[in-house]
């Protein structure tokens, strides 16, 4: 399956509403990605940018507990349509 790495830009366009033709792209790829069609990674850093343009003044701080948030995300998934999340060998931590 196609895998595509989705900018601030991306979310920003359908959420501002600001340029028609960027925010119809960026709303056709992430329908895709809903329908199955593709995969969408969106990084963190991407998530915290898209907040800091989208709702100035927030202040952003990185002490989320991943592992949990994942770990409930797996369990609540869709599970027809979503794979269980596993890391991949290069993000693994091997330090344990």
């Amino acid at each position: 399956m196609q895998r595509v790495v989705v900018d601030a830009n991306v979310l920003v366009s359908v959420i501002t509403r600001s340029i028609e033709q960027q925010r119809e792209s960026a709303k056709a790829l992430l329908v895709r990605a809903a329908d199955g069609e593709l995969t969408a990674i969106v990084p963190q850093f991407v998530v915290f940018e898209t907040t800091f343009v989208v709702v100035p003044g927030v202040l952003l701080i990185d002490d989320c507990p991943w592992k949990r948030v994942l770990d409930l995300c797996r369990r609540h998934s869709i599970r027809s349509r979503a794979r269980p999340w596993s890391p991949s060998p290069r993000t693994r931590d091997t330090t344990r």
